[in-house]
């Protein structure tokens, strides 16, 4: 995939080249908005990545010229590249060896309980089912938050890809760690590459298109895992797909 990235500091746009580029991204950098509106024209380019001031300069255009399709276009591009930027930047800071985890104990069937409840309402608008058996008073030592980001993604994932008017399930129980699953009823099942579901940028279904969706996510959730030392596995049954973490 090839990028158009603009931004008028130095020094964030070789940062912002230097991510993508980790990422396997082919970039190309420009430090004005003028240039990247002309080159992105070009159809050169898979995306275009732009600084926030040229965001932000979008509504004076708009305001003097009106809204029309190819400003809504800039500015949906824009910020869909502004949300693969922070979901690189999150991958490149789990891939350091050294980065920093807030371990602390916490309510962890709380936190998945709170996670699920978040998701119900956008499960019910996309006509699934979402049902969950959490085992009360689990607790954990480790990051919440990403503890917290890394249910959100499994449960993103399964409602993106659930079929349409069937069930999630979601369930939190403890063996000699904590584990937790994600299931989802998905037709088209057999064909999955479930060796490839973590890899970075794979999306198992090119047909169906989701904003802000890159194939990014798996692979977070995956390094958030491997930081508290557990491990995540998909598997497939008859017409499901399942993700299951054991928490360590």
């Amino acid at each position: 995939m090839k990028l158009l990235v603009a931004e008028d500091d130095p020094k964030l746009l070789k940062s912002l080249v230097h991510i993508l580029e980790h990422n396997r991204f082919s970039v190309d950098g420009v430090s004005n908005g003028e240039d990247a509106l002309e080159y992105g024209q070009t159809g050169e380019y898979d995306g275009l990545i732009l600084d926030t001031l040229i965001l932000s300069n979008l509504d004076i255009l708009e305001a003097e010229y009106g809204k029309n399709e190819w400003l809504d276009d800039i500015r949906s591009e824009g910020e869909r590249m502004g949300l693969l930027i922070n979901q690189l930047v999150t991958l490149s800071r789990m891939d350091e060896s050294d980065a920093r985890l807030l371990y602390a104990d916490f309510d962890l069937s709380g936190a998945i309980n709170d996670t699920v409840s978040e998701f119900q309402y956008l499960a019910e608008e996309r006509g699934h089912i979402l049902f969950s058996d959490i085992a009360p008073s689990l607790s954990y030592h480790g990051d919440e938050a990403l503890i917290r980001k890394l249910a959100a993604i499994l449960l993103d994932n399964a409602v993106k890809y659930c079929d349409a008017g069937d069930k999630i399930q979601v369930r939190l129980y403890q063996r000699r760690h904590p584990i937790l699953t994600v299931e989802n009823t998905y037709a088209e099942v057999d064909s999955l590459e479930l060796e490839r579901l973590f890899d970075r940028f794979y999306r198992a279904d090119r047909v169906r298109t989701f904003s802000g969706s890159f194939g990014v996510g798996l692979s977070i959730a995956q390094s958030i895992v491997k930081s508290h030392r557990g491990t995540i596995t998909a598997y497939k049954k008859e017409g499901l797909i399942g993700f299951r973490v054991n928490l360590k």
